[in-house]
């Protein structure tokens, strides 16, 4: 969402032929925000220019002409700029010039986010993945006279592919970064998803309270004002040692809900578990916000609550207008809850309006909106059952998140593949992915075109023409077999059955690709740096159609099938795929 912007070019030279006269100046203590944005704007600087930026810290400043301020530094506050929270948000930025000082600035990841913008102005730069970046080369790069604040229309944006989530592996939490992301689902968090035992353990506490626990052992008794009250003081005491911007109150990972006579009474009562929920986890929001109003006023804390199994369907009833309202008294979320809600079942080929597909998700976010201003969303984005089959929601993507953002969602966790990559065009995806949480307003068809241009350079075309192959085949099963491919085929499960991929099908894509690497072969003389770029791309890109030939035409092989599977194998591990489904490790044929 961009606020406000203006770009004008200046006489003033930012840099030319190896040689720059700026300086990069951050804060005196800079934040770690501050400190990355500085090593981005030299890396991508250096990339472009051939030259880095000294950096250095205000108080060290000599009287320099051309500088670029990096964060909340003196010098911007005494242009009356001071980015807070309610303006900017976490991930906000604003970049403005003053003669040929330049302020790139935001609350948090806001600083770095604004320098891959600054970039993008001045040096055509473009992130599309790990192996791809592109930058606009020339011998002079004029300094433009600008104005940008820019928000993302998701505030919080988090995807759970292993590139993107898994940040204790070398370049991940760089390239999430760079993809304007910056988070994984963790990243920022206190704690998350199921945490009732983490807040109140029950090795800790069950012996001497056992009517804190439901009378199963599986959940908290939310009625239980005695455990209501430790509950907060554990809380509290969690918060006030531990960095971070949300914590979770969330349920268990089950299906059950307390039984105890009081809860069941107070279900009958307010209509559903999730109007208890509400009421104890409102007071929970009441109590934090009044302590953290004394003893840290400043500090931006969000507490969610889980929108999950036996709490999923949302505390509401229609009024005599057809209107969802409460359903009862304490059930509408105080201003520092969030709901996280998760779309079970759901159709993601389908929009999640679309109530002859998507019923139950439709009306739950209906009913979470009418009594939560602040949603969370953990949806899905991959086949789990088989992470070389392509998930089908290439045509809903932007539809679903603009669902979201106009329901007020302020965080999304996309769940994908997140033990391993896949080879189903992950890069175009989460490309797409962030660029769309950004800023809706782009066209996701022009991202497309975009993406395969630059990834794929001379083998665009053949590699988009094998994407739509997979993509129409998709929309065909689902109209052909009816009902249950939508159930299953819909959100691209495991079927691995002949009406699904007939063999003159998956040849011809074959066939497709083989062109491709007929087109590659034309480099390897002529352009060999691009051919050793492109060659594992396509590789790995073809092992999807690859692994459905041999599990459901593999007899057809005869004794060349154990080659086939050696070499299918040997492509997987070359491409950095372990394993081939979430949870079974499941071994093709």
């Amino acid at each position: 969402m961009v606020i406000k912007k203006t770009t004008e070019k200046t006489n003033t030279v930012l840099a030319e032929r190896g040689k720059t006269a700026y300086t990069v100046v951050l804060p005196q203590e800079p934040t770690e925000y501050e400190t990355f944005a500085a090593g981005e704007l030299c890396r991508i600087f250096d990339m472009a220019a051939g030259v880095k930026p000294e950096v250095v810290p205000e108080n060290d400043l000599a009287a320099k002409d051309c500088r670029i301020f990096l964060g909340y530094t003196k010098a911007l506050e005494k242009l009356g700029e001071k980015p807070t929270f309610e303006t900017f948000s976490y991930d906000g930025y604003k970049i403005r010039t003053e003669g040929n000082d330049v302020y790139i600035f935001g609350f948090q990841r806001g600083t770095y986010f604004g320098v891959y913008e600054f970039c993008r102005i001045h040096f055509g730069y473009r992130y599309y993945a790990k192996t791809e970046i592109a930058i606009e080369k020339a011998e002079s790069y004029p300094l433009y006279k600008t104005e940008v604040f820019e928000k993302p229309d998701i505030a919080a944006r988090s995807l759970g592919f292993w590139s993107t989530y898994k940040f204790e592996c070398e370049g991940n939490k760089e390239h999430a970064a760079r993809l304007k992301l910056g988070r994984n689902l963790y990243s920022d968090w206190i704690l998350s998803a199921h945490t009732y035992f983490l807040i109140l353990p029950k090795e800790k506490y069950f012996a001497e309270h056992p009517d804190w626990y439901s009378p199963d052992g599986m959940n908290l008794c939310l009625t239980n004002e005695e455990m209501t009250a430790q509950f907060i003081e554990n809380l509290k005491e969690i918060i006030a040692k531990t960095p971070g911007h949300y914590v979770m109150i969330g349920q268990e990972d089950n299906f059950g809900f307390c039984g105890c006579e009081r809860c069941k009474a107070l279900v009958k009562e307010t209509g559903s578990p999730a109007a208890v929920m509400m009421r104890f986890a409102n007071k929970v929001a009441r109590e934090i916000g009044a302590w953290l109003k004394e003893t840290d006023p400043h500090r931006p804390l969000t507490l969610v609550t889980f929108a999950y199994n036996a709490t999923s369907t949302p505390p509401v009833k229609k009024d005599g207008q057809g209107n969802l309202v409460p359903a009862c008294d304490g059930v509408v979320a105080e201003d520092n809850l969030a709901v996280m809600v998760v779309p079970f079942s759901c159709v993601y080929s389908k929009e999640y309006t679309d109530k002859k597909y998507n019923l139950r998700t439709a009306e739950n976010f209906e009913g979470w909106h009418a009594v939560a201003k602040n949603l969370h969303v953990w949806t899905y984005c991959t086949n789990f059952d088989n992470y070389l089959i392509n998930f089908n929601n290439w045509g809903t993507m932007k539809k679903n998140y603009t669902i979201l953002r106009d329901l007020g969602v302020s965080f999304i966790f996309d769940q994908g593949s997140h033990n391993s990559p896949t080879p189903c065009f992950e890069e175009l995806r989460q490309f797409l992915q962030s660029q769309l949480l950004w800023n809706l307003d782009q066209s996701q068809e022009e991202l497309t075109d975009e993406f395969f241009e630059n990834y794929y350079k001379d083998i665009a075309p053949h590699m988009k023409h094998y994407w739509e192959l997979i993509r129409s085949r998709w929309d065909f099963i689902e109209e052909a077999l009816g009902e249950g491919a939508r159930t299953g085929a819909g959100d691209s499960s495991c079927w691995n059955l002949r009406e699904f991929w007939p063999k003159e099908f998956l040849t011809y894509c074959m066939s497709v690709l083989n062109d491709a690497r007929a087109k590659l072969e034309l480099l390897r003389a002529a352009e060999w740096d691009k051919y050793v770029l492109l060659r594992p791309r396509l590789t790995k890109d073809s092992l999807s159609v690859r692994s459905i030939l041999l599990a459901v035409y593999g007899n057809d092989y005869g004794s060349e099938l154990p080659r086939k599977i050696e070499r299918f194998k040997a492509d997987c591990k070359a491409s950095g795929i372990l394993v081939y489904n979430e949870g079974d490790f499941l071994e093709i044929c």
